[in-house]
């Protein structure tokens, strides 16, 4: 299994998620929607049907452009609803 990255190191680096992703960083987007939004994903660093399907309702709740692909708006999105919940503001 690839090792977690940390999300703002994953949302500097400009990578673009989608279905056949793998690795660090979609552990990282696996982790934190199970953890903020009890996605019941497996944190398998793959990105497949299920994780495509978290993100796709993600994007709807940020009303973002809903397509499944975690580029810089989601992890904005995602980086700034962690931020919150680490700093103990709603989200």
């Amino acid at each position: 299994m690839a090792q977690p990255a940390p999300v703002y190191d994953c949302e500097d680096s400009g990578i673009v998620l989608r279905y056949g992703s793998r690795g660090g960083c979609v552990y990282v987007v696996q982790s934190l929607l199970n953890i903020m939004y009890n996605a019941g994903l497996v944190e398998d660093s793959s990105y497949g049907p299920a994780t495509t399907t978290a993100v796709r309702q993600f994007q709807a709740r940020y009303g973002l452009t809903v397509d499944g692909i975690f580029g810089p708006k989601s992890w904005a999105a995602l980086s700034g609803a962690y931020y919150n919940m680490v700093h103990g503001w709603p989200y």
